[in-house]
């Protein structure tokens, strides 16, 4: 699903390619959706500092869908990677880019 951002005085469209379900967890604990280590977040008494939380966000200015899916590739089949059927899955969208 594409997210528009405002990023200082423009506005450029941007889709979520890997992450949407870290950022998902997120949201839904800070909403009392789903608890963290066995509690919600109303639950907790410390205050949540903002100075504390670290989210790195890499933005990339890829032109084109073979440019978009190439990174997937490159970002998920390394470390710890997805699974082949999803780095295949994305291959093969790959391959059938003109």
């Amino acid at each position: 699903m594409p997210l528009l951002i405002w990023m200082g005085n423009f506005e450029k469209e941007m889709v979520i390619m890997d992450g949407l379900q870290r950022i998902t967890a997120i949201i839904a604990f800070i909403d009392n959706e789903i608890p963290a280590f066995g509690h919600y977040h109303n639950q907790y008494e410390d205050r949540m500092r903002m100075a504390d939380v670290t989210l790195s966000i890499n933005v990339n200015d890829l032109k084109t869908r073979k440019e978009i899916l190439k990174w997937y590739i490159e970002m998920n089949s390394g470390g710890t990677p997805h699974n082949i059927e999803e780095i295949n899955r994305v291959r093969k969208l790959l391959d059938e880019e003109k």
